[in-house]
């Protein structure tokens, strides 16, 4: 028998719809696995999310991340068997000694933009090229703290933006059940899907314009934005069992597009 959702589950399901249409993105063929990041409060249920995703096969989920540490599931990447990696906290990452977070910056650069063609150090040697999607997540004040500069950092201005806050109202129910002990484990949500091929929509496509000029930061042309955007409708039209873009796969895009930026609407 499959348990009622509590009430914090039911109010994210927005975001766990999104994050299922970035997973699913690693399943069409000849598309660049969309990568994202879930930027919120503290406390607001982040890590939770990407912990809901994480049982998918496609993905490797790490608390912290080295490129070293990427080396020992290449084999399973190359045979595309991994298409994301998650990251539950980039800030634990992000936090160590300088020299290591410039290392890490280059290596994630390359990994979710162009991919890995080859590498050859004293630590880790990669022959054949490798291209994955990163979801992460971090916390409104940490993305928004100037000293970190995380906002001017390559990979994360192509991570789309996850964004969202909860209205008064529904911390006092969450707070509520939290002291009712009603909030217990976490439902995983698992995909099925295979690799598939899915027909584009240039019609549609074109609606999705105005969206990637709003999401695109500090100044940077819309491009990667809008493929993006299109890789992520192509994912809803996969989830749905279809073969091509329609316009019901733009019609849930609306619906949840004001979640995609940095402004914390509340869900």
């Amino acid at each position: 028998m499959k348990r009622e959702k509590t009430f914090i589950e039911k109010k994210t399901e927005p975001i766990i719809e999104i994050l299922k249409r970035v997973v699913a993105s690693g399943f069409i063929k000849n598309a660049e696995p969309v990568s994202a990041m879930i930027v919120a409060p503290v406390g607001a249920g982040k890590t939770t999310s990407l912990k809901k995703i994480s049982i998918n096969k496609n993905i490797m989920a790490f608390s912290d991340l080295t490129p070293f540490g990427l080396q020992k599931f290449l084999s399973e990447i190359k045979a595309n068997k991994i298409t994301h990696i998650i990251i539950f906290d980039l800030v634990q990452p992000m936090s160590r000694s300088r020299s290591v977070v410039n290392n890490l910056i280059g290596f994630l650069n390359s990994l979710i933009e162009e991919g890995i063609f080859r590498i050859s150090t004293a630590y880790m040697e990669i022959k054949e090229p490798i291209k994955l999607g990163l979801i992460t997540c971090t916390t409104d004040k940490e993305i928004k703290d100037k000293r970190r500069g995380w906002l001017s950092i390559g990979f994360i201005s192509r991570l789309i933006p996850i964004s969202f806050s909860f209205a008064r109202t529904d911390v006092i129910q969450i707070l509520e059940d939290l002291a009712e002990q009603k909030i217990k484990g976490i439902s995983y949500e698992e995909l099925k899907n295979k690799e598939k091929e899915i027909k584009e929509n240039s019609q549609i496509f074109k609606l999705l314009i105005p969206y990637a000029e709003q999401m695109a930061l500090n100044d940077a042309y819309p491009f990667r934005n809008l493929k993006q955007l299109q890789i992520l409708l192509m994912s809803n039209s996969l989830l749905r069992g279809g073969t091509r873009v329609e316009k019901e796969d733009f019609e849930w895009f609306k619906s949840i597009s004001k979640y995609l930026n940095y402004n914390l609407n509340q869900l």
